[in-house]
């Protein structure tokens, strides 16, 4: 072999080397990076952390941020968890009729339709406390349902739904923006998990996301 060829070879030969030992960094820093186990948390244990110690869920936030928490799952409202959080009333059409006979009390804003005898028993009443929740509750229902069954009524305070009560549990009625505010200014990472709804097509979920994000 000659010289020139030798030198060659010995070209080559270092080369692979140098390519081999780039792959093999990338593949290891790969590895690496699968390796690592972020702790997830519950918003729902941010919450009752904060209740329990006196603290702010900002406080909080920041404490399981320097002990390791990666980011926080928020999991979508239900209806019942818009009902014991008391963000808006809700009631069936059924248990209005019923307090309005026996008591004589009705919600203002259904004064109207229970003159008119138009409240329906099978159909559920959201009714308006926090006017930016509530807002958040309409779009997040007329993605969900659809505008056929969520109608505006008692000047625009109450949502009448139209849901059979089985589809109730399924239905998501979004993540409250107050929560997402707080993980962002937090620079907390944060997970959004949907309620299972079977009617939701894909496109129907994007819109929810994206609403979510704004």
């Amino acid at each position: 072999m000659t010289q020139s060829a030798r030198r060659l070879l010995w070209g080559v030969i270092a080369l692979a080397v140098v390519v081999g030992l780039g792959i093999g960094f990338t593949r290891f820093q790969i590895e690496q990076d699968n390796r690592v186990v972020g702790i997830v948390m519950e918003w729902e244990d941010v919450e009752r952390l904060a209740r329990h110690s006196a603290l702010s869920s900002e406080e909080v936030l920041s404490r399981l941020k320097d002990a390791g928490v990666r980011a926080i799952s928020v999991t979508e409202d239900s209806m019942w968890d818009v009902k014991g959080r008391g963000d808006a009333g809700v009631s069936t059409g059924a248990e209005l009729i019923q307090i309005a006979d026996i008591s004589g009390i009705i919600h203002p804003a259904l004064e109207s339709l229970a003159a008119n005898r138009q409240i329906v028993p099978r159909r559920f009443y959201i009714i308006q406390r926090d006017p930016g929740r509530f807002q958040e509750l309409h779009q997040d229902l007329l993605v969900a349902l659809g505008p056929a069954c969520v109608k505006l009524v008692g000047q625009g305070k109450v949502m009448e739904v139209t849901v059979d009560e089985p589809m109730v549990d399924q239905t998501g009625f979004g993540i409250p923006s107050r929560v997402v505010r707080i993980l962002k200014n937090n620079d907390m990472p944060w997970i959004p998990r949907l309620r299972n709804n079977p009617h939701l097509s894909g496109t129907d979920l994007d819109v929810k996301l994206t609403f979510m994000e704004t």
